[in-house]
């Protein structure tokens, strides 16, 4: 069974790597690292390594067929070190080194040009219409560079060790047969909740800026990769072993321009708006480096899946078959593909990052109704609650208000409709007026029929506010049919099945089901009796009703229709019985509570399943206080783990000291008794001199001191020599 290692398992690429990883057959054996600058979770059946044990790790990262090493989160020291010490080793079996870098490496590299062809400019031409003229027809297009020309790359200044580092792993496997190295420059990533694209994300979910932020002209090539697609490709790569070492990890998006990517995330999560800003308004920025990247680039053909018309090998099983003249064939075996999870790039997929974005987040919408009779409070409540969980508040008013105003096809029909409308009740007040009155056309307000209300009810709730953030909605639907046709939604056909056609107008009831897309997962139902709500309307000043339906006669049509609609005694269904029929717990209040009493339950029961997070500023704070606690006891650890390691380089210090005085007393004490030994062996010899040698060597000198000689040293030599016969010569055992 394969052994593999993984550097920082529990980073944003890091987890995507072990997921594919460990989605194999059989599971290989896992060894890795962590990162503590990112969460730390549990990790069962995988071999944690640590750093500050070099041995064991290096001899644990020698064990391993694979190594995985990721420089967004490397110590790109250690990752110099331990190629290294790859590159020495030589192993009995294959190894294989891959090394995730970055497009970010290119970030210095002047954009490949090629003169425009006439075929280029008459697709300009096609493109463009009327917006270009002959005189502002480029001479030039940018063309991407490929995965062959990676030795023109430039990096810019904050980039070269990491440029460096990649020259350096691939040279180490140039005349190493057992061992297999590759480079994946890694697109700019995005996907499984966001990294560096989090605030973009966060700002399109909560519209605040409403117009999302690029830098300069929006012109410049970003290329990118899902973290899921980078994570397949290293796997990928393992199971093939493309004969291509260094491998562009982009996805085959159609275009690779910023501002398409701006767009792409306030289209598709947000308002839709944006806008330019300079780099030195932004350079703080987490996003701001990678938004300046200017490089066109090619997908790897290694990852792409075939194109159209290309020959691909068949899907047959490994078995054998007769060949000529008896010889014995091998089908080919099934050829490995790469499954892409975003082939097609950012703007292609953004609805599903949406939702990546909202479950690794944990940002769920908030979907409420409220309901209940006139004056009972909805409107005042729905405001309110909307205001809290910040989330659109949705009344009529404003769908009629939306739809009367809206720009395209849809809108054209519902203003066409209005005005028919009018016509036609203009065309009775006519018929039916007095003699001399004026119709007013001005003062005839045609509605809006359900059915075209309900589409747009159906096509706000939606929308990119309502998807993400959720919705309160206020006294609408009114009664039971309408709310069964609002929720109500015929199923997408299942795969390989065709659509069938039905009528619109009266489609098969028993093959709708429930829209969970906008069906609302809360009913507050308020309640209260038509006394005490003709009474809290007769308490309000009268500027408080006026241009209102809360005059006397409107208020007791209004509750009528209401108790018709939705508390009939003759068993007609209202608008609770839906959400009854949906399994929904439905939350009936009295209208007389108090304010705050009604507020507070009303958000226990929303909450019922749990506080909801949307980046409210409750919730804000909350989450500003739970990274502040995170990052706080990241410092206590590192100052932990600096004061630990000060303490070991004192303790060290002072085993190193205490060492070097050890030595010294003990090379003092040699010093020492050597000096003792040669005194005590040289005694003898000294006895000897003094009682034999001394008094000729007494008068030699004295010879030379009297009269002055021209070499002293040869006339005391000559002298010794004259009278060496004067010298006793005792028995040297005596000595």
């Amino acid at each position: 069974m394969a052994k593999v290692f993984i550097d920082n398992i529990n980073t944003y690429i890091g987890q995507s790597l072990l997921e594919e990883i460990l989605n194999q057959d059989p599971v290989p054996n896992i060894c890795a690292t962590l990162n503590p600058s990112f969460p730390i979770g549990s990790y069962p059946g995988i071999s944690i390594l640590e750093r500050h044990d070099n041995l064991s790790f290096n001899a644990a990262l020698l064990e391993c067929d694979i190594v995985i090493y990721d420089m967004h989160t490397a110590d790109l020291n250690e990752l110099q070190d331990k190629a290294k010490i790859i590159d020495a080793y030589h192993a009995a079996k294959p190894r294989t080194l891959i090394v995730i870098s970055s497009v970010m490496t290119w970030g210095a590299t002047i954009p490949k040009q090629e003169e425009m062809t006439p075929e280029d400019i008459e697709e300009l031409k096609e493109q463009l219409g009327e917006d270009i003229t002959e005189e502002n027809i480029p001479k030039f297009k940018t063309v991407p560079y490929e995965e062959s020309d990676y030795k023109k790359r430039k990096a810019p200044e904050k980039y070269k060790t990491w440029k460096g580092i990649e020259t350096l792993v691939l040279s180490i496997g140039m005349n190493k047969p057992d061992l297999s190295i590759y480079v994946i420059a890694s697109g700019i990533l995005y996907g499984n909740g966001e990294w560096l694209l989090n605030y973009h994300f966060r700002s399109a979910w909560l519209e605040n800026p409403e117009e999302l932020p690029y830098i300069g002209s929006g012109e410049n090539f970003i290329p990118m990769i899902h973290v899921k697609d980078l994570a397949r490709s290293v796997k990928f790569v393992l199971q093939t072993k493309p004969q291509v070492h260094y491998i562009f990890g982009i996805d085959n998006a159609k275009s690779q321009l910023q501002k398409d990517l701006v767009s792409s995330i306030s289209n598709g999560i947000g308002t839709g708006k944006i806008r330019s800003v300079s780099y030195e308004s932004v350079k703080n920025e987490e996003w701001s480096e990678a938004f300046c990247l200017n490089c066109k680039l090619k997908p790897s053909k290694v990852l792409l899946p075939p194109q159209e018309g290309e020959e691909e090998e068949e899907e047959e099983d490994e078995e054998e078959e007769e060949g000529e003249e008896g010889q014995v064939r091998f089908k080919k075996e099934k050829k490995i593909k790469l499954e892409w999870h975003c082939l097609e790039g950012f703007h292609a997929n953004v609805q599903k990052l949406n939702v990546e974005f909202n479950e690794n987040r944990g940002l769920k919408p908030i979907k409420v109704m409220v309901t209940g009779p006139p004056a009972s409070g909805k409107s005042h409540f729905s405001k309110k609650l909307a205001k809290f969980y910040n989330v659109p508040w949705i009344h009529v008013g404003s769908v009629v208000n939306e739809l009367i105003n809206m720009p395209g096809e849809f809108g054209d029909e519902v203003r066409k409709e209005l005005e028919e409308i009018k016509e036609t009740m203009l065309d009775e007040l006519e018929q039916n007026k007095k003699e001399d009155e004026v119709i007013d056309p001005n003062s005839v307000k045609p509605r809006i029929p359900d059915k075209t209300l309900i589409k747009g009810f159906k096509l706000i709730l939606k929308k990119n506010p309502c998807r993400n953030r959720g919705y309160v909605l206020d006294g609408w639907p009114k009664n039971y049919e309408q709310t069964w046709k609002l929720f109500k939604i015929k199923p997408p056909p299942k795969e390989g099945e065709e659509e069938e056609e039905e009528d619109e107008e009266n489609p098969d009831a028993s093959k709708l089901v429930v829209d969970t897309s906008i069906y609302a997962e809360s009913l507050i139902l308020f309640q209260g009796s038509d006394d005490f709500l003709i009474n809290r309307v007769k308490a309000l000043p009268e500027s408080a009703i006026e241009n209102t339906h809360y005059t006397n006669v409107d208020m007791n049509r209004r509750l009528k229709d209401y108790r018709v609609s939705n508390e009939d005694p003759s068993g007609n269904l209202a608008v609770k019985d839906f959400f009854i029929e949906n399994s929904t717990d439905i939350f009936p209040i009295d209208c007389s509570t108090s304010e705050n009493d009604t507020f507070e339950s009303m958000k226990i029961y929303i909450e019922r399943f749990g506080r909801p997070f949307n980046y409210q500023t409750h919730q804000e704070e909350a989450e500003n206080k739970r990274i502040k606690e995170i990052e706080e006891n990241i410092a206590a650890k590192n100052k932990k783990k600096a004061e630990q390691e000060k303490r070991e380089e004192a303790l060290e210090i002072d085993a190193r000291k205490k060492r070097e005085k050890q030595a010294k007393e003990t090379v003092d004490k040699m010093h020492s008794d050597e000096r003792q030994l040669l005194e005590e062996r040289a005694q003898p010899l000294k006895n000897y001199l003094l009682d034999n040698l001394h008094e000729v060597l007494a008068k030699g000198l004295i010879k030379v001191c009297k009269k002055e000689r021209a070499d002293p040293i040869d006339y005391l030599a000559k002298y010794l020599f004259k009278h060496g016969d004067e010298v006793p010569h005792p028995d040297p055992s005596l000595y």
